[in-house]
């Protein structure tokens, strides 16, 4: 169910005082109670609704398609891939199914008062803190643009152990990579400051205070701003002779490899859930996973299947920024009118999904290939993967991995783990579905602190301090 925050701008039937108002209900969904929101209203004649989910943290969930007629309402969710049809029963309950990744769940919302709950969030670092913690700001001087973030470390009577550079996974982030009311950056940055290392981490090009354009960002604009944040880190006097280490999560484990072959000043790189195999298989794996542990046992329809291969096909045979709206449209659209009973709904669901596939990040991201990326590794590689974890598959990515970094080499240089219980968060879970991640309170595994931890406790010991980036002190 995740989605950024976002509110509802277009409705498309006019309102209805009876479906007006604040909803509330829980969703049962493989075993995890799902507590949500949901609003109706009269925007100007139409009907406009947004939807929340506090347990996952996620806030303005919005609707694209609504209609209210004879007692029966449709609401349409394209960017969480759902939508709930039901009927009002006696004015205060609307009862139906939810539907989402094409598994239908009974739904029934009571009309309620805005909930304003707190998420519970345990490891959510609270000062005072032993540590420093500093603003930072750094230039991406090709790009012309300037990225903010925030460095922790311990005070200068304190030895330093090494800096290391935290760098988040596909989509917009801001420095706490956070997600489902988690920040788990975070808490990370605050365990691992606490071990005497400084931690570096920054906001996405054109999230937070960071500037720049989001929609244009891909893994190519995300590795130059690394490199750029390992030159600000290597101009700092505390940290030139101290070793470099880059943390990447998932898609952003691609993108600290890809800076380690740029940059020989980097000595070591774990990859969190990271890719080893191509784009196009990464995502197909993904959907029928997700599909399947929703419903287990269940397939995605024949149709699906096919369309999404076609998508995926038409986006390998294109020129990355060729515009593929009129070649991708058709396709989208019919299996939403196969979805979806009301045509007008169905278009505006295409539409959106369309300008989704178009995007830049996420052609990028089917296109992917991190043979070409991981290739020139010749450093320390900790791969960690979480044995639930469902949209990186822990099995054939570690392999796959290992295969590209040892690249026939007698000594391996890349350690492979796969840890017990863990999801794509590296959170304790139940199915490792997305819909469970802001529904456990855990941000991040204990266990897995302790295994990043420990590893850059034995590569710090056995790199070479001494090397000096070429550029200006600050």
């Amino acid at each position: 169910m995740k989605s950024p925050q976002s509110t509802a701008k277009h409705g498309h039937t006019a309102a209805q005082p009876s479906a007006i108002g604040d909803w509330v209900g829980v969703l049962e969904i493989a075993g995890t109670a799902l507590g949500l929101e949901l609003h109706i209203n009269d925007t100007d004649g139409e009907l406009t609704a947004s939807l929340d989910c506090r347990d996952q943290g996620t806030l303005g969930i919005p609707c694209t398609a609504a209609q209210f007629e004879a007692g029966r309402l449709a609401l349409y969710f394209p960017s969480i891939q759902a939508n709930f049809k039901g009927r009002l029963l006696d004015g205060n309950t609307l009862s139906g199914d939810f539907s989402q990744f094409g598994k239908a769940t009974p739904l029934q919302l009571k009309r309620s008062g805005p909930s304003r709950a707190k998420l519970h969030r345990p490891q959510e670092p609270q000062a005072p803190f032993p540590y420093i913690v500093t603003p930072i700001r750094f230039q991406n001087k090709s790009a012309k643009i300037t990225l903010s973030g925030t460095l922790t470390a311990m005070p200068e009577d304190h030895a330093l152990k090494a800096s290391i550079l935290l760098i988040s996974g596909s989509g917009a982030h801001n420095r706490d990579e956070e997600i489902c009311g988690h920040r788990p950056f975070w808490v990370l940055a605050d365990y691992l400051s606490r071990y005497g290392y400084a931690v570096l981490r920054f906001d996405d090009r054109g999230v937070g205070e960071s500037e720049g354009d989001p929609i244009t960002a891909s893994s190519e604009t995300a590795t130059e701003d690394v490199l750029a944040a390992v030159a600000f880190i290597k101009a700092r006097p505390a940290l030139q002779r101290k070793p470099l280490f880059l943390i990447g999560h998932s898609e952003g484990a691609l993108v600290a490899g890809c800076a380690a072959g740029r940059n020989p000043l980097i000595d070591a790189i774990v990859m969190l859930g990271g890719p080893g195999i191509n784009g196009d298989q990464l995502y197909r794996d993904q959907i029928n996973a997700i599909y399947s542990a929703a419903e287990p046992g269940a397939t995605l329809e024949q149709h699906k299947q096919e369309n999404l291969n076609r998508v995926i096909d038409t986006i390998l045979q294109a020129g990355l920024h060729e515009d593929l709206t009129g070649r991708l449209l058709p396709l989208v659209r019919e299996t939403a009118r196969l979805d979806i009973e009301d045509q007008e709904a169905a278009e505006r669901l295409a539409t959106d999904q369309t300008a989704a596939f178009n995007r830049l990040s996420f052609r990028t991201l089917i296109k992917t290939r991190p043979k070409e990326s991981l290739s020139n590794i010749n450093i320390p590689v900790l791969a960690l993967a979480g044995e639930k974890d469902l949209q990186v598959l822990p099995d054939p990515n570690l392999a796959a991995l290992k295969q590209i970094i040892d690249n026939g080499r007698q000594k391996s240089r890349v350690t492979l783990k796969k840890l017990p219980n863990l999801n794509h968060l590296f959170q304790n879970c139940d199915t490792g579905l997305p819909q469970e991640y802001g529904t456990i309170s855990e941000t991040f595994s204990p266990s897995a602190l302790q295994e990043i931890q420990l590893w850059l406790e034995a590569v710090t010991r056995s790199s070479t301090p001494g090397r000096v980036f070429p550029g200006q002190s600050i």
